[in-house]
């Protein structure tokens, strides 16, 4: 699923600056002022703006969650429709796209109108393969027509004027897109060396220096292994009396701290010294 392009067929690596809505000053109000039609307008222009703009430019556009693409519960339908899952997403110019309920997209008929578009009415859709892209598009529809009692383009009384205008969504397809590549980020790089498989770790503290990894596990009694850092061979061992709660190593690396305790009342911290941290001392 695909956000349709927006603003004038703009690239989709362009970016659609605020979309129009550059409403910058907001309304003061005060005792007695009188509010006309554009006073509203620019208030509903001003905090659209700044929500599509920190969508914009916060979080960038595309799909958020859901609008799975996804075949037709019936086989036999499954040639002409597929069903959209609701989702939301948001467009290139920071507008909202929700779609509440599944739907079903007749990708069919709307391949052959896009056809007679390009090759005339008469024109029939070639029996080539053809790659086809389903895209959701942000639309306004106006609604609930009501009487317009002042409406300047009116010359009686059977003026009407939308009450509201409901945001809604649109399906669309895209024949053969162009396709584009995504450049890989440069100078990154992720080697996998090996796993240090420690079951109920909760603490990990790492010696670069020494070339030590310290692991503590939120068994009760905890244990508390050592590893060699270069080929990770198991060094040490030691177990504790008490749940152990964190772990830190000291500056320069000659003594490691445990905290534990049976309850948030009885702490105390566990000094293991080198070598191999098999000596220790009690500290409350």
């Amino acid at each position: 699923m695909a956000n349709c392009k927006s603003c004038n067929d703009h690239s989709p690596t362009e970016l659609c600056v605020a979309c129009e809505l550059d409403q910058m000053a907001r309304n003061h109000y005060f005792t007695g002022k009188l509010l006309v039609e554009r006073d509203f307008v620019d208030e509903q222009h001003y905090h659209m703006g700044k929500a599509r703009r920190h969508n914009q430019y916060q979080h960038g556009w595309g799909t958020a969650c859901g609008l799975k693409v996804v075949q037709h519960p019936n086989q036999t339908c499954r040639s002409q429709y597929v069903v959209v899952q609701p989702g939301q997403a948001i467009d290139c110019c920071g507008r909202e796209i929700l779609l509440r309920k599944e739907q079903y997209f007749d990708f069919r008929a709307r391949f052959r109108a896009i056809w007679q578009e390009k090759y005339g009415k008469e024109a029939e859709p070639d029996d080539q393969p053809h790659k086809l892209q389903i895209c959701i598009r942000y639309v306004e529809c106006p609604t609930e027509e009501v009487p317009a009692l002042f409406d300047d383009c009116g010359c009686d009384d059977t003026a009407v004027q939308p009450n509201r205008i409901l945001e809604t969504t649109e399906f669309d397809l895209v024949i053969d897109p162009e396709e584009t590549a995504v450049p890989d980020p440069e100078g990154v790089k992720l080697d996998w060396l090996t796993t240090l498989n420690v079951q109920h770790a909760s603490r990990v503290v790492v010696d670069e220096d020494r070339e030590r990894i310290f692991v503590l596990t939120s068994e009760e009694p905890y244990t508390l292994y050592v590893f060699d850092q270069d080929h990770h061979c198991l060094l040490a061992a030691y177990t504790g009396a008490l749940p152990g709660w964190d772990l830190a190593l000291s500056p320069d690396g000659s003594r490691l701290y445990v905290s534990q305790g049976a309850n948030d009342t009885e702490v105390s911290v566990l000094v293991l010294t080198r070598p191999f941290w098999k000596r220790p001392i009690r500290q409350k």
